[in-house]
């Protein structure tokens, strides 16, 4: 599970992993109204965010980093 908000910040969580808190991931700014959207890849190895700065960003979850 991903989530992200307005202060710019995503979080992606496994959902054994109740109770633990997941590492903050700073990848929009706050100012422009930080995560507005995400969306994760059909395989689940890709997650998309865009902010409200009009940004789009690929994330890669676990793995070997996306070269696309």
């Amino acid at each position: 599970m991903a989530t992200g908000g307005k202060d710019g910040t995503l979080y992606v969580r496994h959902v054994n992993d109740v109770g633990k808190v997941p590492n903050p991931i700073k990848a929009h700014a706050i100012f422009t109204g930080g995560v507005t959207a995400l969306c994760l890849s059909k395989t689940r190895t890709t997650l998309y965010s865009a902010g409200g700065d009009g940004s789009f960003m690929a994330w890669t979850i676990g793995g070997k980093p996306n070269s696309n």
